[in-house]
């Protein structure tokens, strides 16, 4: 082989291997974005559905207070509402009556 076709082969050759060698660095570029953004997003997601655990917890426990104070309530009710109609239908007799027997 002629030597200037051998320099245009290895010029040629190293211009591939340059080329390939650049597209690989890019590649690794790319991914190593890639996997911080997606790192970031899941952080991201992460804590807004932890914030999202918290306020669901503080209503549960709010709606939990409420309906102890309305079970309470109820039961208030109830024994005014014996009481009440114990009265009316005979007065103590009747609560003696039932104490009694």
């Amino acid at each position: 082989m002629d030597k200037w076709y051998e320099s245009d082969l290895f010029r040629l050759l190293e211009d591939r291997r340059m080329e390939s060698e650049n597209r690989s660095i890019r590649i690794h570029e790319r991914i190593d974005t890639l996997k911080e953004e997606i790192n970031n997003d899941i952080e991201i997601s992460s804590k807004k559905l932890m914030s999202e655990f918290k306020n669901t917890a503080l209503v549960l426990e709010r709606m939990d207070k409420r309906i102890a104070e309305l079970e309470r309530l109820r039961w208030v009710v109830l024994g005014g509402g014996v009481a009440v109609s114990l009265l009316l239908l005979g007065g103590v007799d009747v609560f003696k009556m039932i104490m009694v027997n």
